[in-house]
């Protein structure tokens, strides 16, 4: 767990210190984040994502959210993703971030951890993947 947030912590640090390089330092554009999901893990997800407090400063981070979803989540719930199908989404750095923080305080029931491990596992894994493939910064 630790080593996730670690992960998803690095690339915005790694854009924060590029930028703190000065004026004239371009600092690397974070690339978008490329997932592909369950069907079964989004509705689990985006149910529980219905139940979670939010204060008010997060409102629109939370709509952002849920407007990156809305195409696939008006498929799913039309019945064009079937709940064995799989999707794929394209979202900037932060929305997975806002994602990432919305779905770490969701509460699900017992029988569904799995989905939640599942769903998290797949934007931890886009944040260690993009980590990685970001250039490294030297020390000094």
């Amino acid at each position: 767990m630790k080593t996730v947030k670690i992960a998803i912590m690095a690339l915005f640090i790694a854009t924060s210190f590029a930028m703190a390089q000065g004026e004239n330092a371009e600092a690397p554009k974070v690339p978008d984040f490329k997932m592909t999901f369950s069907v079964l893990d989004t509705r689990v997800i985006f149910a529980a994502l219905q139940e979670i407090q939010l204060v008010g400063k997060e409102a629109p981070a939370y709509m952002i959210v849920q407007d990156t979803f809305k195409p696939h989540l008006e498929k799913i719930a039309s019945g064009e993703l079937k709940n064995e199908d799989s999707y794929t989404i394209e979202m900037p750095a932060g929305v997975a971030n806002a994602l990432f923080a919305f779905v770490n305080r969701t509460n699900v029931a017992g029988a569904n951890a799995e989905r939640l491990v599942s769903f998290k596992k797949v934007i931890t894994e886009e944040a260690q993947r993009i980590s990685d493939s970001m250039p490294k910064t030297d020390k000094k």
